[in-house]
């Protein structure tokens, strides 16, 4: 968990940045909220156009969308990433 915690700022590409900070959000002890706002603001970088949708992308929406309710970001990120859609 160490290296991961240790090279995530140092990430560019969103969807494996989202994941990483998805599962140093789940998995760290304690919680962090740092790694799910870092998680639900890389998701929501994830193209939602239709032409280039795919299950990934799917997901990540969901993923994006459900911790971020669960913990209670401001209503802005909340709407910001369902508007999304």
């Amino acid at each position: 968990m160490e290296f991961f915690e240790s090279i995530l700022d140092e990430i560019t590409n969103c969807r494996l940045k989202s994941k990483i900070a998805d599962i140093l959000w789940i998995l760290k002890s304690p919680k962090n909220i740092k790694f799910l706002e870092i998680a639900v603001n890389e998701y929501s970088k994830i193209s939602l156009e239709p032409k280039s949708l795919n299950q990934f992308k799917i997901d990540a929406f969901e993923r994006a969308i459900r911790p971020s309710r669960l913990s209670k970001i401001t209503k802005n990120q909340y709407a910001e990433i369902s508007n999304k859609f």
